[in-house]
């Protein structure tokens, strides 16, 4: 082997070895030969068809959705959660709990009416909230109709995206580094511009 470089055959994605495993994104490998990516494991993914309006469990992800309304000509017909066993990329403090979660809807941008309950790793009180990311730095908007000791609610839902529990989050998790007042400061065009990031 002198110097020889070790490569994969490309037969088989278990006949890989060691030095194309350390190549690229793939440097770690589960048990199960699935890889890694990012230094966290691939979402745990649930799909669950929606035939008509009531509860739906995403288990084994312990993610709940109350569908109330399918939407202009029940066009919700399937809704895909995946779960994320890290922090969100764009998670402000109170939101670094974990975990997230995408959620899609098949055949419906929005227009229908859910209630969704995220399962949370700490104990819920009144100050947690679900929340939704905005796709904008770190802005997300955190609302919360109903907590148990394990999860958290939000009802009125009318569009999916990326969602986490916030602990202790406030309406809008942002979190202000500085205000300084100044001559002629136009404090509603700052805050516009704090919520642009």
């Amino acid at each position: 082997m002198g110097g020889e470089k070790s490569r994969s055959t490309g037969t088989n994605s278990n006949d890989m070895t060691t030095a194309a495993l350390n190549r690229g994104p793939w440097v770690k490998v589960w048990d199960d030969r699935l890889p890694v990516i990012d230094n966290g494991p691939c979402p745990q993914t649930v799909t669950k068809s929606v035939t008509g309006i009531g509860l739906i469990s995403f288990a084994p992800l312990n993610v709940t959705i109350d569908v109330v309304n399918r939407g202009p000509s029940d066009c919700l017909t399937g809704i895909t959660v995946k779960q994320y066993d890290a922090n969100h990329p764009n998670a402000s403090n109170p939101l670094k709990t974990g975990h997230w979660w995408e959620i899609t809807a098949a055949d419906c941008t929005g227009g229908f009416d859910v209630n969704l309950t995220l399962p949370a790793d700490f104990t819920p009180d009144d100050k947690d909230k679900v929340c939704r990311y905005t796709g904008s730095g770190q802005v997300w908007d955190c609302a919360m109709t109903s907590f148990t000791g394990s999860s958290i609610t939000r009802n009125g839902v009318t569009a999916f995206s990326q969602w986490a529990a916030g602990n202790n989050a406030g309406p809008t998790a942002v979190t202000l580094r500085d205000f300084r007042a100044a001559p002629g400061f136009d404090l509603a065009a700052w805050l516009r511009n704090l919520l642009r990031r």
